[in-house]
């Protein structure tokens, strides 16, 4: 992706022109007009400042009259990822768009949305605070493993983390002195102190590194193992995810496993997307089970 140093709304619009170029092979001044609510004069300089800026990378074909992707067409400020492009169709299930869709057609689409209490907008602000400030938080905080519907926590708050599902934030716990992941939609309250705790040891969890080795379930016939092994372009039928130690729980879960343990105190080594973990016994010492 090329680097060019560029005011953030233009770059947004070029971003925009070579997405279209790129996923939907065409882009217009009534497109841009559409999605930024700018002139179609601005849509026209907009379009001539790309043009400018990475030339050759679109002509104008008169037929359609719109511009659409030269032969030699390569996108510089966006990613040819298709991820990309699926992210803004997530955005647009998920209603979580804050400036309207990039999507030039409306698919037949379906998502799962989980149900989740909304996260506060001052719980939010006072954890930012926290982490940018090392400030102690005080907070009044429901915990399913604790008798009382909630209880006062006073955390100072690191990092945030995206577990697939919900938003948490990676904190100290000044009670108990330890790192924990707390669920920002499970804070009642949250207020910053004035109190700096600039001093904490290091979050080993949060540092350390761990890799996962995934196969194909053993189980599997070649024929299925073989699919396997395309869908997760796996090499010598394996792939390797490194993660965060404090991510590992919530990574199992999204690869299909289920990271409670069993009966006999361990998590079953068993996928719903037909994958094992190659590196059991090591990831099983990483949750502290054994």
């Amino acid at each position: 992706m090329g680097e060019y140093q560029l005011k953030e709304v233009v770059r947004r619009r070029w971003e925009f022109i070579e997405f279209c170029l790129n996923w939907e092979r065409a882009v217009g001044r009534k497109r841009l007009q559409d999605t930024f609510g700018i002139s179609l004069q601005q849509a026209t300089n907009d379009l001539n400042g790309y043009a400018d800026l990475i030339p050759g990378n679109m002509i104008y074909d008169p037929r359609q009259k719109t511009y659409v992707p030269s032969e030699s067409f390569a996108p510089q400020l966006t990613d040819d990822n298709p991820y990309e492009y699926l992210r803004h169709v997530s955005d647009l299930i998920q209603e979580r768009s804050s400036d309207g869709t990039w999507l030039a057609h409306s698919y037949e689409t379906a998502g799962v949305v989980v149900a989740s209490r909304q996260v506060s907008s001052d719980v939010l602000r006072a954890v930012l605070k926290g982490i940018t400030e090392q400030r102690i938080i005080s907070a009044l905080y429901i915990s399913l493993s604790s008798a009382s519907p909630a209880i006062e926590k006073r955390i100072v708050p690191r990092a945030l983390a995206y577990d697939g599902h919900r938003w948490h934030t990676r904190a100290y716990n000044v009670e108990k002195d330890r790192f924990s992941d707390y669920v920002l939609s499970r804070f009642e309250r949250a207020d910053a102190q004035d109190i700096v705790l600039d001093n904490i040891r290091p979050d080993d969890g949060w540092i350390e590194t761990v890799d996962v080795h995934f196969i194909p379930n053993p189980k599997l016939d070649d024929d299925k193992r073989k699919s396997l092994e395309y869908e997760y372009q796996m090499e010598n039928s394996e792939f390797v995810v490194g993660v965060k130690r404090a991510m590992l729980f919530y990574y199992l879960r999204q690869y299909g496993f289920n990271p409670m343990p069993a009966n006999d105190g361990k998590m079953r080594n068993e996928s719903s997307f037909n994958l094992v973990i190659k590196n059991f016994d090591e990831i099983e010492v990483y949750l502290e089970r054994r």
